[in-house]
C-alpha cells in the first residue's frame, strides 16, 4: 500500500466523524427544543417554590462550592419570554432565561402566562456561542421530573463513567493503575458531590465516559483517531467551558494506554499524537461549526462580534485586576485552591511517591519509560490550559481546580503503570524457568 493510500485509511473515518458529528448533533439538539416549553417552566417554576431551583453557590461539602449559577442558567435552555421559537431556532440560538436570583421570578411569569410572556424578546438573553448539550440530556428530564430528576440522572452518568473508566484501565493496565488514576478525583474534589449542580455532573461524566470508550475501543489506530476526534467534539457539545482540560488529557492518556505491550516506540508516541491532536481537532471544529450553523441561521457579524469580545477576555482579559496574567499564575491560582480540599495535600503526594517509585523501579529494572514519559506529557496538557486561558482559569478556579486532580491521577498512574509492568516481567521470568526441564 502506497504512503498516500495508507495516509487516506488513517484520516477518512475521521473525517467521516467529524463531517457528520455537526449534524447530528444539531438533530438531537432540536429534539430536545421540541419539549413543550410549557411543560418544562411549570416544573421549574415548582423547584423555585420548593426551593430546589438556585441558590447561584452551595457549599459542596469539601470545603469549596457549586455552581449553581450554571445549572439555572442550562435548565432554562430553550426556553426565552417570547415564544415563537421553532425548535430548531431554540437549537441554533439557545434562548434562555436568567440565572438563580432574578432567574426565578421569570420562571414564576413564564408559567403563570403558559410558557411565554407577550412583549419584545431581549436578545441578550441568547446564548448562541456554545451549543449547550446539556439541554439534550436536562430538558426533557425536566419536564418529567424537574431538577431533582436532572439531578439524579446526572448521577447516574457521573457513577456509570468513573465505574467505565476504572474498569477500562484496570483490563488495559490493571488494578493499581486503575485506581491511581481515579483516586485524586474522585476523594480529592467536589466530584460526588457534583451531582448537587448537574451541569458539572455531565461534564465530568463526559470527560470521563468518552475517555473509558475511547480506551476501551481504540484499536486500530484509523478507529482510534476517529474515537478521539468524537470525544472532543462530544465533550464541547456538552461542556460549558468547565473542565476541557481533563477532557484532553484523559483522552490523550487513554490513546497511550490503548498500545499493545509489543507496539514499537514510535507507534507509541503516534498513539498519542492520535489522542491529542484528535481530541484537538474534534473540540475546536465542533465549536466552530456551531458558529457556522448560528452564522448561516442570523448572520455572521453579531457571532463574530461575541466570539472575539468574549475570547480575547477568556484568554487574557485582567477583569479590573482580579486577573494576574504573569507566567504560571494560572496554574498556581488552581494548585492553591486544589491544597483547599482537605485530602488534596495527601492525595497529591501519594501521587508523587508513586510515580518516584515507579520511575526508580523502572530504571533499576530496565522497564520501558517510555509509556510512563508519554503519560507526563498527557498529564503536562492540563497546565498548559490554564496558562492559555489565564483569565476563564483564574475566575472559575473553584471548579476549574479539577483538572489538577486529574492531572496528579495520570502521573500516579504512570508510576503504577512501571510497577504492574515489573510485576509482568517478574511473572513471565517465572514462567519460563519453571518450563526449563
Amino acid at each position: 500500500m502506497t504512503l498516500g493510500r495508507r495516509l487516506v485509511a488513517l484520516v477518512w473515518p475521521a473525517l467521516a466523524v467529524q463531517l457528520l458529528l455537526p449534524l447530528v448533533l444539531l438533530v438531537g439538539m432540536t429534539a430536545a427544543m421540541a419539549t413543550p416549553n410549557r411543560v418544562v417552566v411549570q416544573k421549574l417554576s415548582q423547584d423555585v417554590a420548593s426551593r430546589v431551583y438556585g441558590p447561584s453557590y452551595l457549599g459542596d461539602a469539601v470545603g469549596g462550592r457549586l455552581d449553581r449559577f450554571t445549572e439555572c442558567i442550562a435548565a432554562s435552555q430553550g426556553s426565552a419570554i417570547r415564544g415563537d421559537y421553532s425548535p430548531l431556532e431554540r437549537a441554533i440560538s439557545s434562548p434562555r432565561l436568567p440565572s438563580c436570583d432574578q432567574g426565578a421570578g421569570v420562571v414564576r411569569e413564564l408559567a403563570a402566562h403558559g410558557g411565554s410572556v407577550p412583549g419584545e424578546h431581549d436578545h441578550k438573553l441568547e446564548y448562541s456561542r456554545y451549543w449547550n448539550g446539556y439541554a439534550l440530556v436536562s430538558r426533557p428530564v425536566i419536564a418529567l421530573w424537574g431538577l431533582a430528576g436532572a439531578r439524579l440522572v446526572s448521577f447516574g452518568l457521573l457513577a456509570a463513567s468513573v465505574v467505565g473508566l476504572w474498569a477500562a484501565v484496570r483490563r488495559r493496565r490493571g488494578g493499581l493503575a486503575a485506581v491511581a488514576l481515579l483516586a485524586p478525583l474522585v476523594l480529592g474534589t467536589n466530584l460526588v458531590t457534583s451531582p448537587l449542580a448537574y451541569t458539572h455532573a455531565l461534564s465530568l461524566a463526559a470527560a470521563l465516559g468518552l475517555a473509558a470508550v475511547v480506551l476501551r475501543w481504540g484499536n486500530p489506530v484509523p478507529r482510534l483517531l476517529a474515537l478521539t476526534v468524537l470525544s472532543g467534539g462530544l465533550y464541547v457539545f456538552i461542556d460549558f467551558l468547565t473542565n476541557p482540560g481533563l477532557a484532553w488529557s484523559l483522552t490523550a492518556a487513554a490513546a497511550v494506554l490503548t498500545a499493545r505491550r509489543d507496539e514499537t516506540a514510535w507507534g507509541r508516541v503516534g498513539r498519542l499524537v492520535c489522542g491529542g491532536a484528535g481530541w484537538a481537532v474534534g473540540y475546536g471544529a465542533t465549536w466552530m461549526a456551531k458558529w457556522l450553523i448560528v452564522g448561516i441561521h442570523s448572520g455572521f457579524g453579531a457571532i463574530r462580534r461575541e466570539i472575539s469580545e468574549v475570547g480575547g477576555s477568556r484568554l487574557s482579559g485582567t477583569m479590573e485586576g482580579r486577573v494576574d496574567l504573569s507566567p504560571g499564575a494560572a496554574v498556581l491560582k488552581n494548585w492553591r485552591t486544589w491544597m483547599e480540599v482537605p485530602t488534596a495535600g495527601t492525595l497529591a503526594g501519594a501521587c508523587l511517591v508513586l510515580l518516584l517509585v515507579g520511575l526508580v523501579v523502572g530504571l533499576v529494572r530496565r522497564h520501558a519509560l517510555l509509556e510512563p514519559l508519554l503519560l507526563v506529557v498527557c498529564a503536562a496538557i492540563v497546565p498548559v490550559w490554564y496558562e492559555v486561558l489565564k483569565n476563564h482559569s483564574q475566575i472559575h478556579a473553584f471548579f476549574t481546580y479539577r483538572s489538577m486532580a486529574g492531572a496528579a491521577g495520570i502521573l500516579a498512574m504512570a508510576g503504577a503503570t512501571l510497577l504492574a509492568s515489573r510485576r509482568v516481567g517478574s511473572s513471565r521470568r517465572h514462567t519460563a524457568a519453571s518450563e526449563q526441564p
